[in-house]
Order: C-alpha cells, then structure tokens, then sequence
C-alpha cells in the first residue's frame, strides 16, 4: 500500500516529478500531460480501493 501512496503523489500536481520525467522523455509538454491526470487517477483510486476492501487479490500470485 505505501508503494501505491508514494505512486499517487508522485503524478499529481504541483510537484508532480514523474510527470516531468515523462514529459522529458517523450517531448510532450507538461501542460498537455496534466490534463490526462485526473482520467489516470480514476482507475489508479478504484484499483486501490480494490485492493484495499479485497486485501486477496493482491496477494493472489504471492
């Protein structure tokens, strides 16, 4: 769970230091890389969720 926390506030802005790092090494400005944040968040929030109510699933391979 802390990797997901840590993965969470790394995208987001202000700060954000993944998102500089793509845009870096794809070219694509950063302005044009914020706003396909809150899309991405979503499904990272409904994943954790999942995770976090059906605790199995992430362990089902372990």
């Amino acid at each position: 769970m802390l990797l997901k926390y840590l993965f969470f506030f790394q995208i987001t802005p202000p700060f954000g230091l993944d998102l500089f790092v793509a845009s870096g090494i794809t070219g694509i400005p950063y302005d044009n890389l914020i706003k396909w944040v809150p899309t991405f968040l979503i499904f990272v929030l409904i994943a954790w969720i999942t995770i976090m109510l059906v605790p199995w699933l992430s362990l089902v391979f372990v």
